[in-house]
């Protein structure tokens, strides 16, 4: 078991050093870039100096790598050229903000995907699992800005049932509760939109989960003893497909993740999404990277914990020692 363990660390901190290689290359490259342009030096800031003239480029790039991986460590992202404040603190909402939109609409999505999942999967054929699978397939396939623009313009144009843009209601003037509750119409769409692409997304795994899970002996073998259908299902199949569905789990979060960046973008929500293309478009570079470097680091740490979790639950994995 410790083998396993020092194994999935040791690989997710070869990952992590190949990307801090590549991240530490690209600020380079832009620091360089901008002492030759008329883009003021400030403006791409290195998180591990104040300007690019005492950066690591006056010594060896081993020294240079050293400073800028202790400053990401610092969370020392560099200083934002729009908002004239340390990036780490131009993102620390924003980013707050979308894990807490993408946790809501996964673990909607998983409440209502799994029952129709299971259900499709032990109805295997039938009117209800190929509808299931229609509309499954259609959904997960249609492109998320083309989904939000079918949801904005039915229940924002033609209805006007929730607002379409921003987080609230521009000057509104009332109590907390009813500020709070404006705040909250806003966000119905958004979230509606992430809800449906989560459930669409993660119905079909659970329904593959479930059907290969229902083929295997042993719960032919439950139901030949007698045990009831419900029995068999909950503590037996579904206990059991469970374990494969960590990691599509992990791995559809971080897809839902960038698919939250386009939908904050079109509804105008201040996330990580909206903050990335306006500091790209800005070329406000800190801020870009800052972003992208803890992506790719609570990415590695899922992975990692889902790895670990899937490892010392799973039954059917033998670790050599």
């Amino acid at each position: 078991m410790i083998h396993y363990i020092l194994e999935k660390i040791l690989r997710t901190l070869i990952v992590f050093f190949i990307m801090s290689i590549l991240f530490f290359a690209l600020y380079s490259a832009i620091a360089a870039d901008a002492v030759g342009s008329d883009v003021e030096p400030s403006v791409v800031e290195a998180p591990y100096s104040a300007t690019y003239a005492n950066s690591h480029h006056t010594g060896p790039t081993y020294i240079g790598y050293v400073r800028w991986m202790s400053a990401m460590f610092r969370l020392d992202f560099g200083r934002s050229s729009r908002y004239q404040c340390p990036a780490i603190d131009a993102v620390r909402l924003p980013f707050i903000f979308t894990v807490k939109m993408n946790i809501f609409a996964v673990l909607l999505g998983l409440l209502i995907a799994t029952p129709l999942g299971i259900s499709s999967a032990v109805k295997k054929d039938s009117l209800f699992d190929n509808i299931i699978k229609a509309v499954s397939t259609v959904m997960h396939n249609t492109p998320v800005f083309i989904l939000t623009l079918v949801i904005m313009y039915f229940f924002g144009v033609k209805w006007k049932l929730f607002p379409l843009n921003g987080m609230e209601t521009l000057y509104f003037k009332g109590t907390a509760m009813e500020l709070w509750l404006d705040r909250l119409k806003h966000l119905v769409l958004p979230l509606f939109v992430m809800t449906i692409v989560s459930i669409c997304g993660l119905v079909g795994y659970v329904r593959a989960a479930m059907k290969e899970v229902l083929a295997q002996g042993y719960v032919k073998t439950a139901y030949a003893k007698g045990l009831g259908e419900k029995t068999v299902i909950l503590s037996h199949a579904w206990k059991n497909a469970l374990f494969s569905l960590l990691a599509v789990i992990v791995r559809w979060v971080k897809n839902l993740f960038f698919a939250s960046s386009v939908i904050e973008s079109m509804f105008n929500l201040n996330g990580v999404g909206k903050l990335y293309f306006d500091s790209l478009f800005a070329k406000d570079y800190s801020v870009v990277l800052a972003i992208l470097i803890l992506i790719v680091f609570f990415s590695l740490v899922g992975n990692l914990l889902m790895a670990l979790g899937w490892g010392i639950a799973n039954p059917r994995i033998r670790i050599n020692e």
